[in-house]
């Protein structure tokens, strides 16, 4: 019997309709290959600006909020994916001072993923991506495939009625 590929697939989320692209591919490749899903949202820490006003919030209640939104993108997907009877878990990570790269490559060697499911924002990410390494910025050492999935695109609208034209 042929082992399944792809049983441990990492997909991180922000909300964006490429994310949610990215993880309807996922629920597809984990359905196929009988695996978990394992969703992550990466909190960045917001930079301070020296602008008039610009220090006029509370940088903790702003992260906090930041914590609270991601938690909830994470409920979300975690829903969707059960829906679909596939094993899911999640984990919301704190950036600090890592690239969302580094805070992604850290999760794959830790949860020891198989596949890293990513949606692209735009079409040209695709076509930029160089065919020698697995993702541009991605450190050296993490060997686990990466998908870039493109946003679908809109569904054409269908006339009502069809013209004998």
């Amino acid at each position: 019997m042929l082992a399944a590929m792809y049983r441990r697939i990492l997909i991180p989320i922000d909300g964006s309709s490429t994310s949610e692209s990215g993880l309807d591919e996922a629920i597809r490749l984990a359905f196929l290959h009988d695996g978990v899903i394992r969703l992550i949202c990466i909190v960045q820490p917001q930079p301070s600006s020296g602008a008039p006003g610009a220090n006029c919030y509370f940088p903790a209640e702003i992260q906090a909020l930041l914590f609270e939104h991601a938690a909830e993108l994470l409920r979300n997907a975690a829903t969707r994916v059960r829906a679909n009877c596939i094993a899911v878990d999640s984990a919301l990570v704190e950036a600090g001072e890592r690239s969302f790269e580094e805070c992604l490559a850290a999760e794959a060697r830790a949860w020891e993923a198989d596949l890293i499911v990513i949606g692209a924002h735009r079409s040209r990410d695709v076509r930029r991506m160089p065919m020698a390494s697995p993702a541009p910025n991605l450190p050296r050492g993490v060997a686990v495939p990466l998908l870039l999935v493109r946003e679908a695109a809109p569904k054409a609208v269908q006339p009502l009625v069809n013209s004998w034209r």
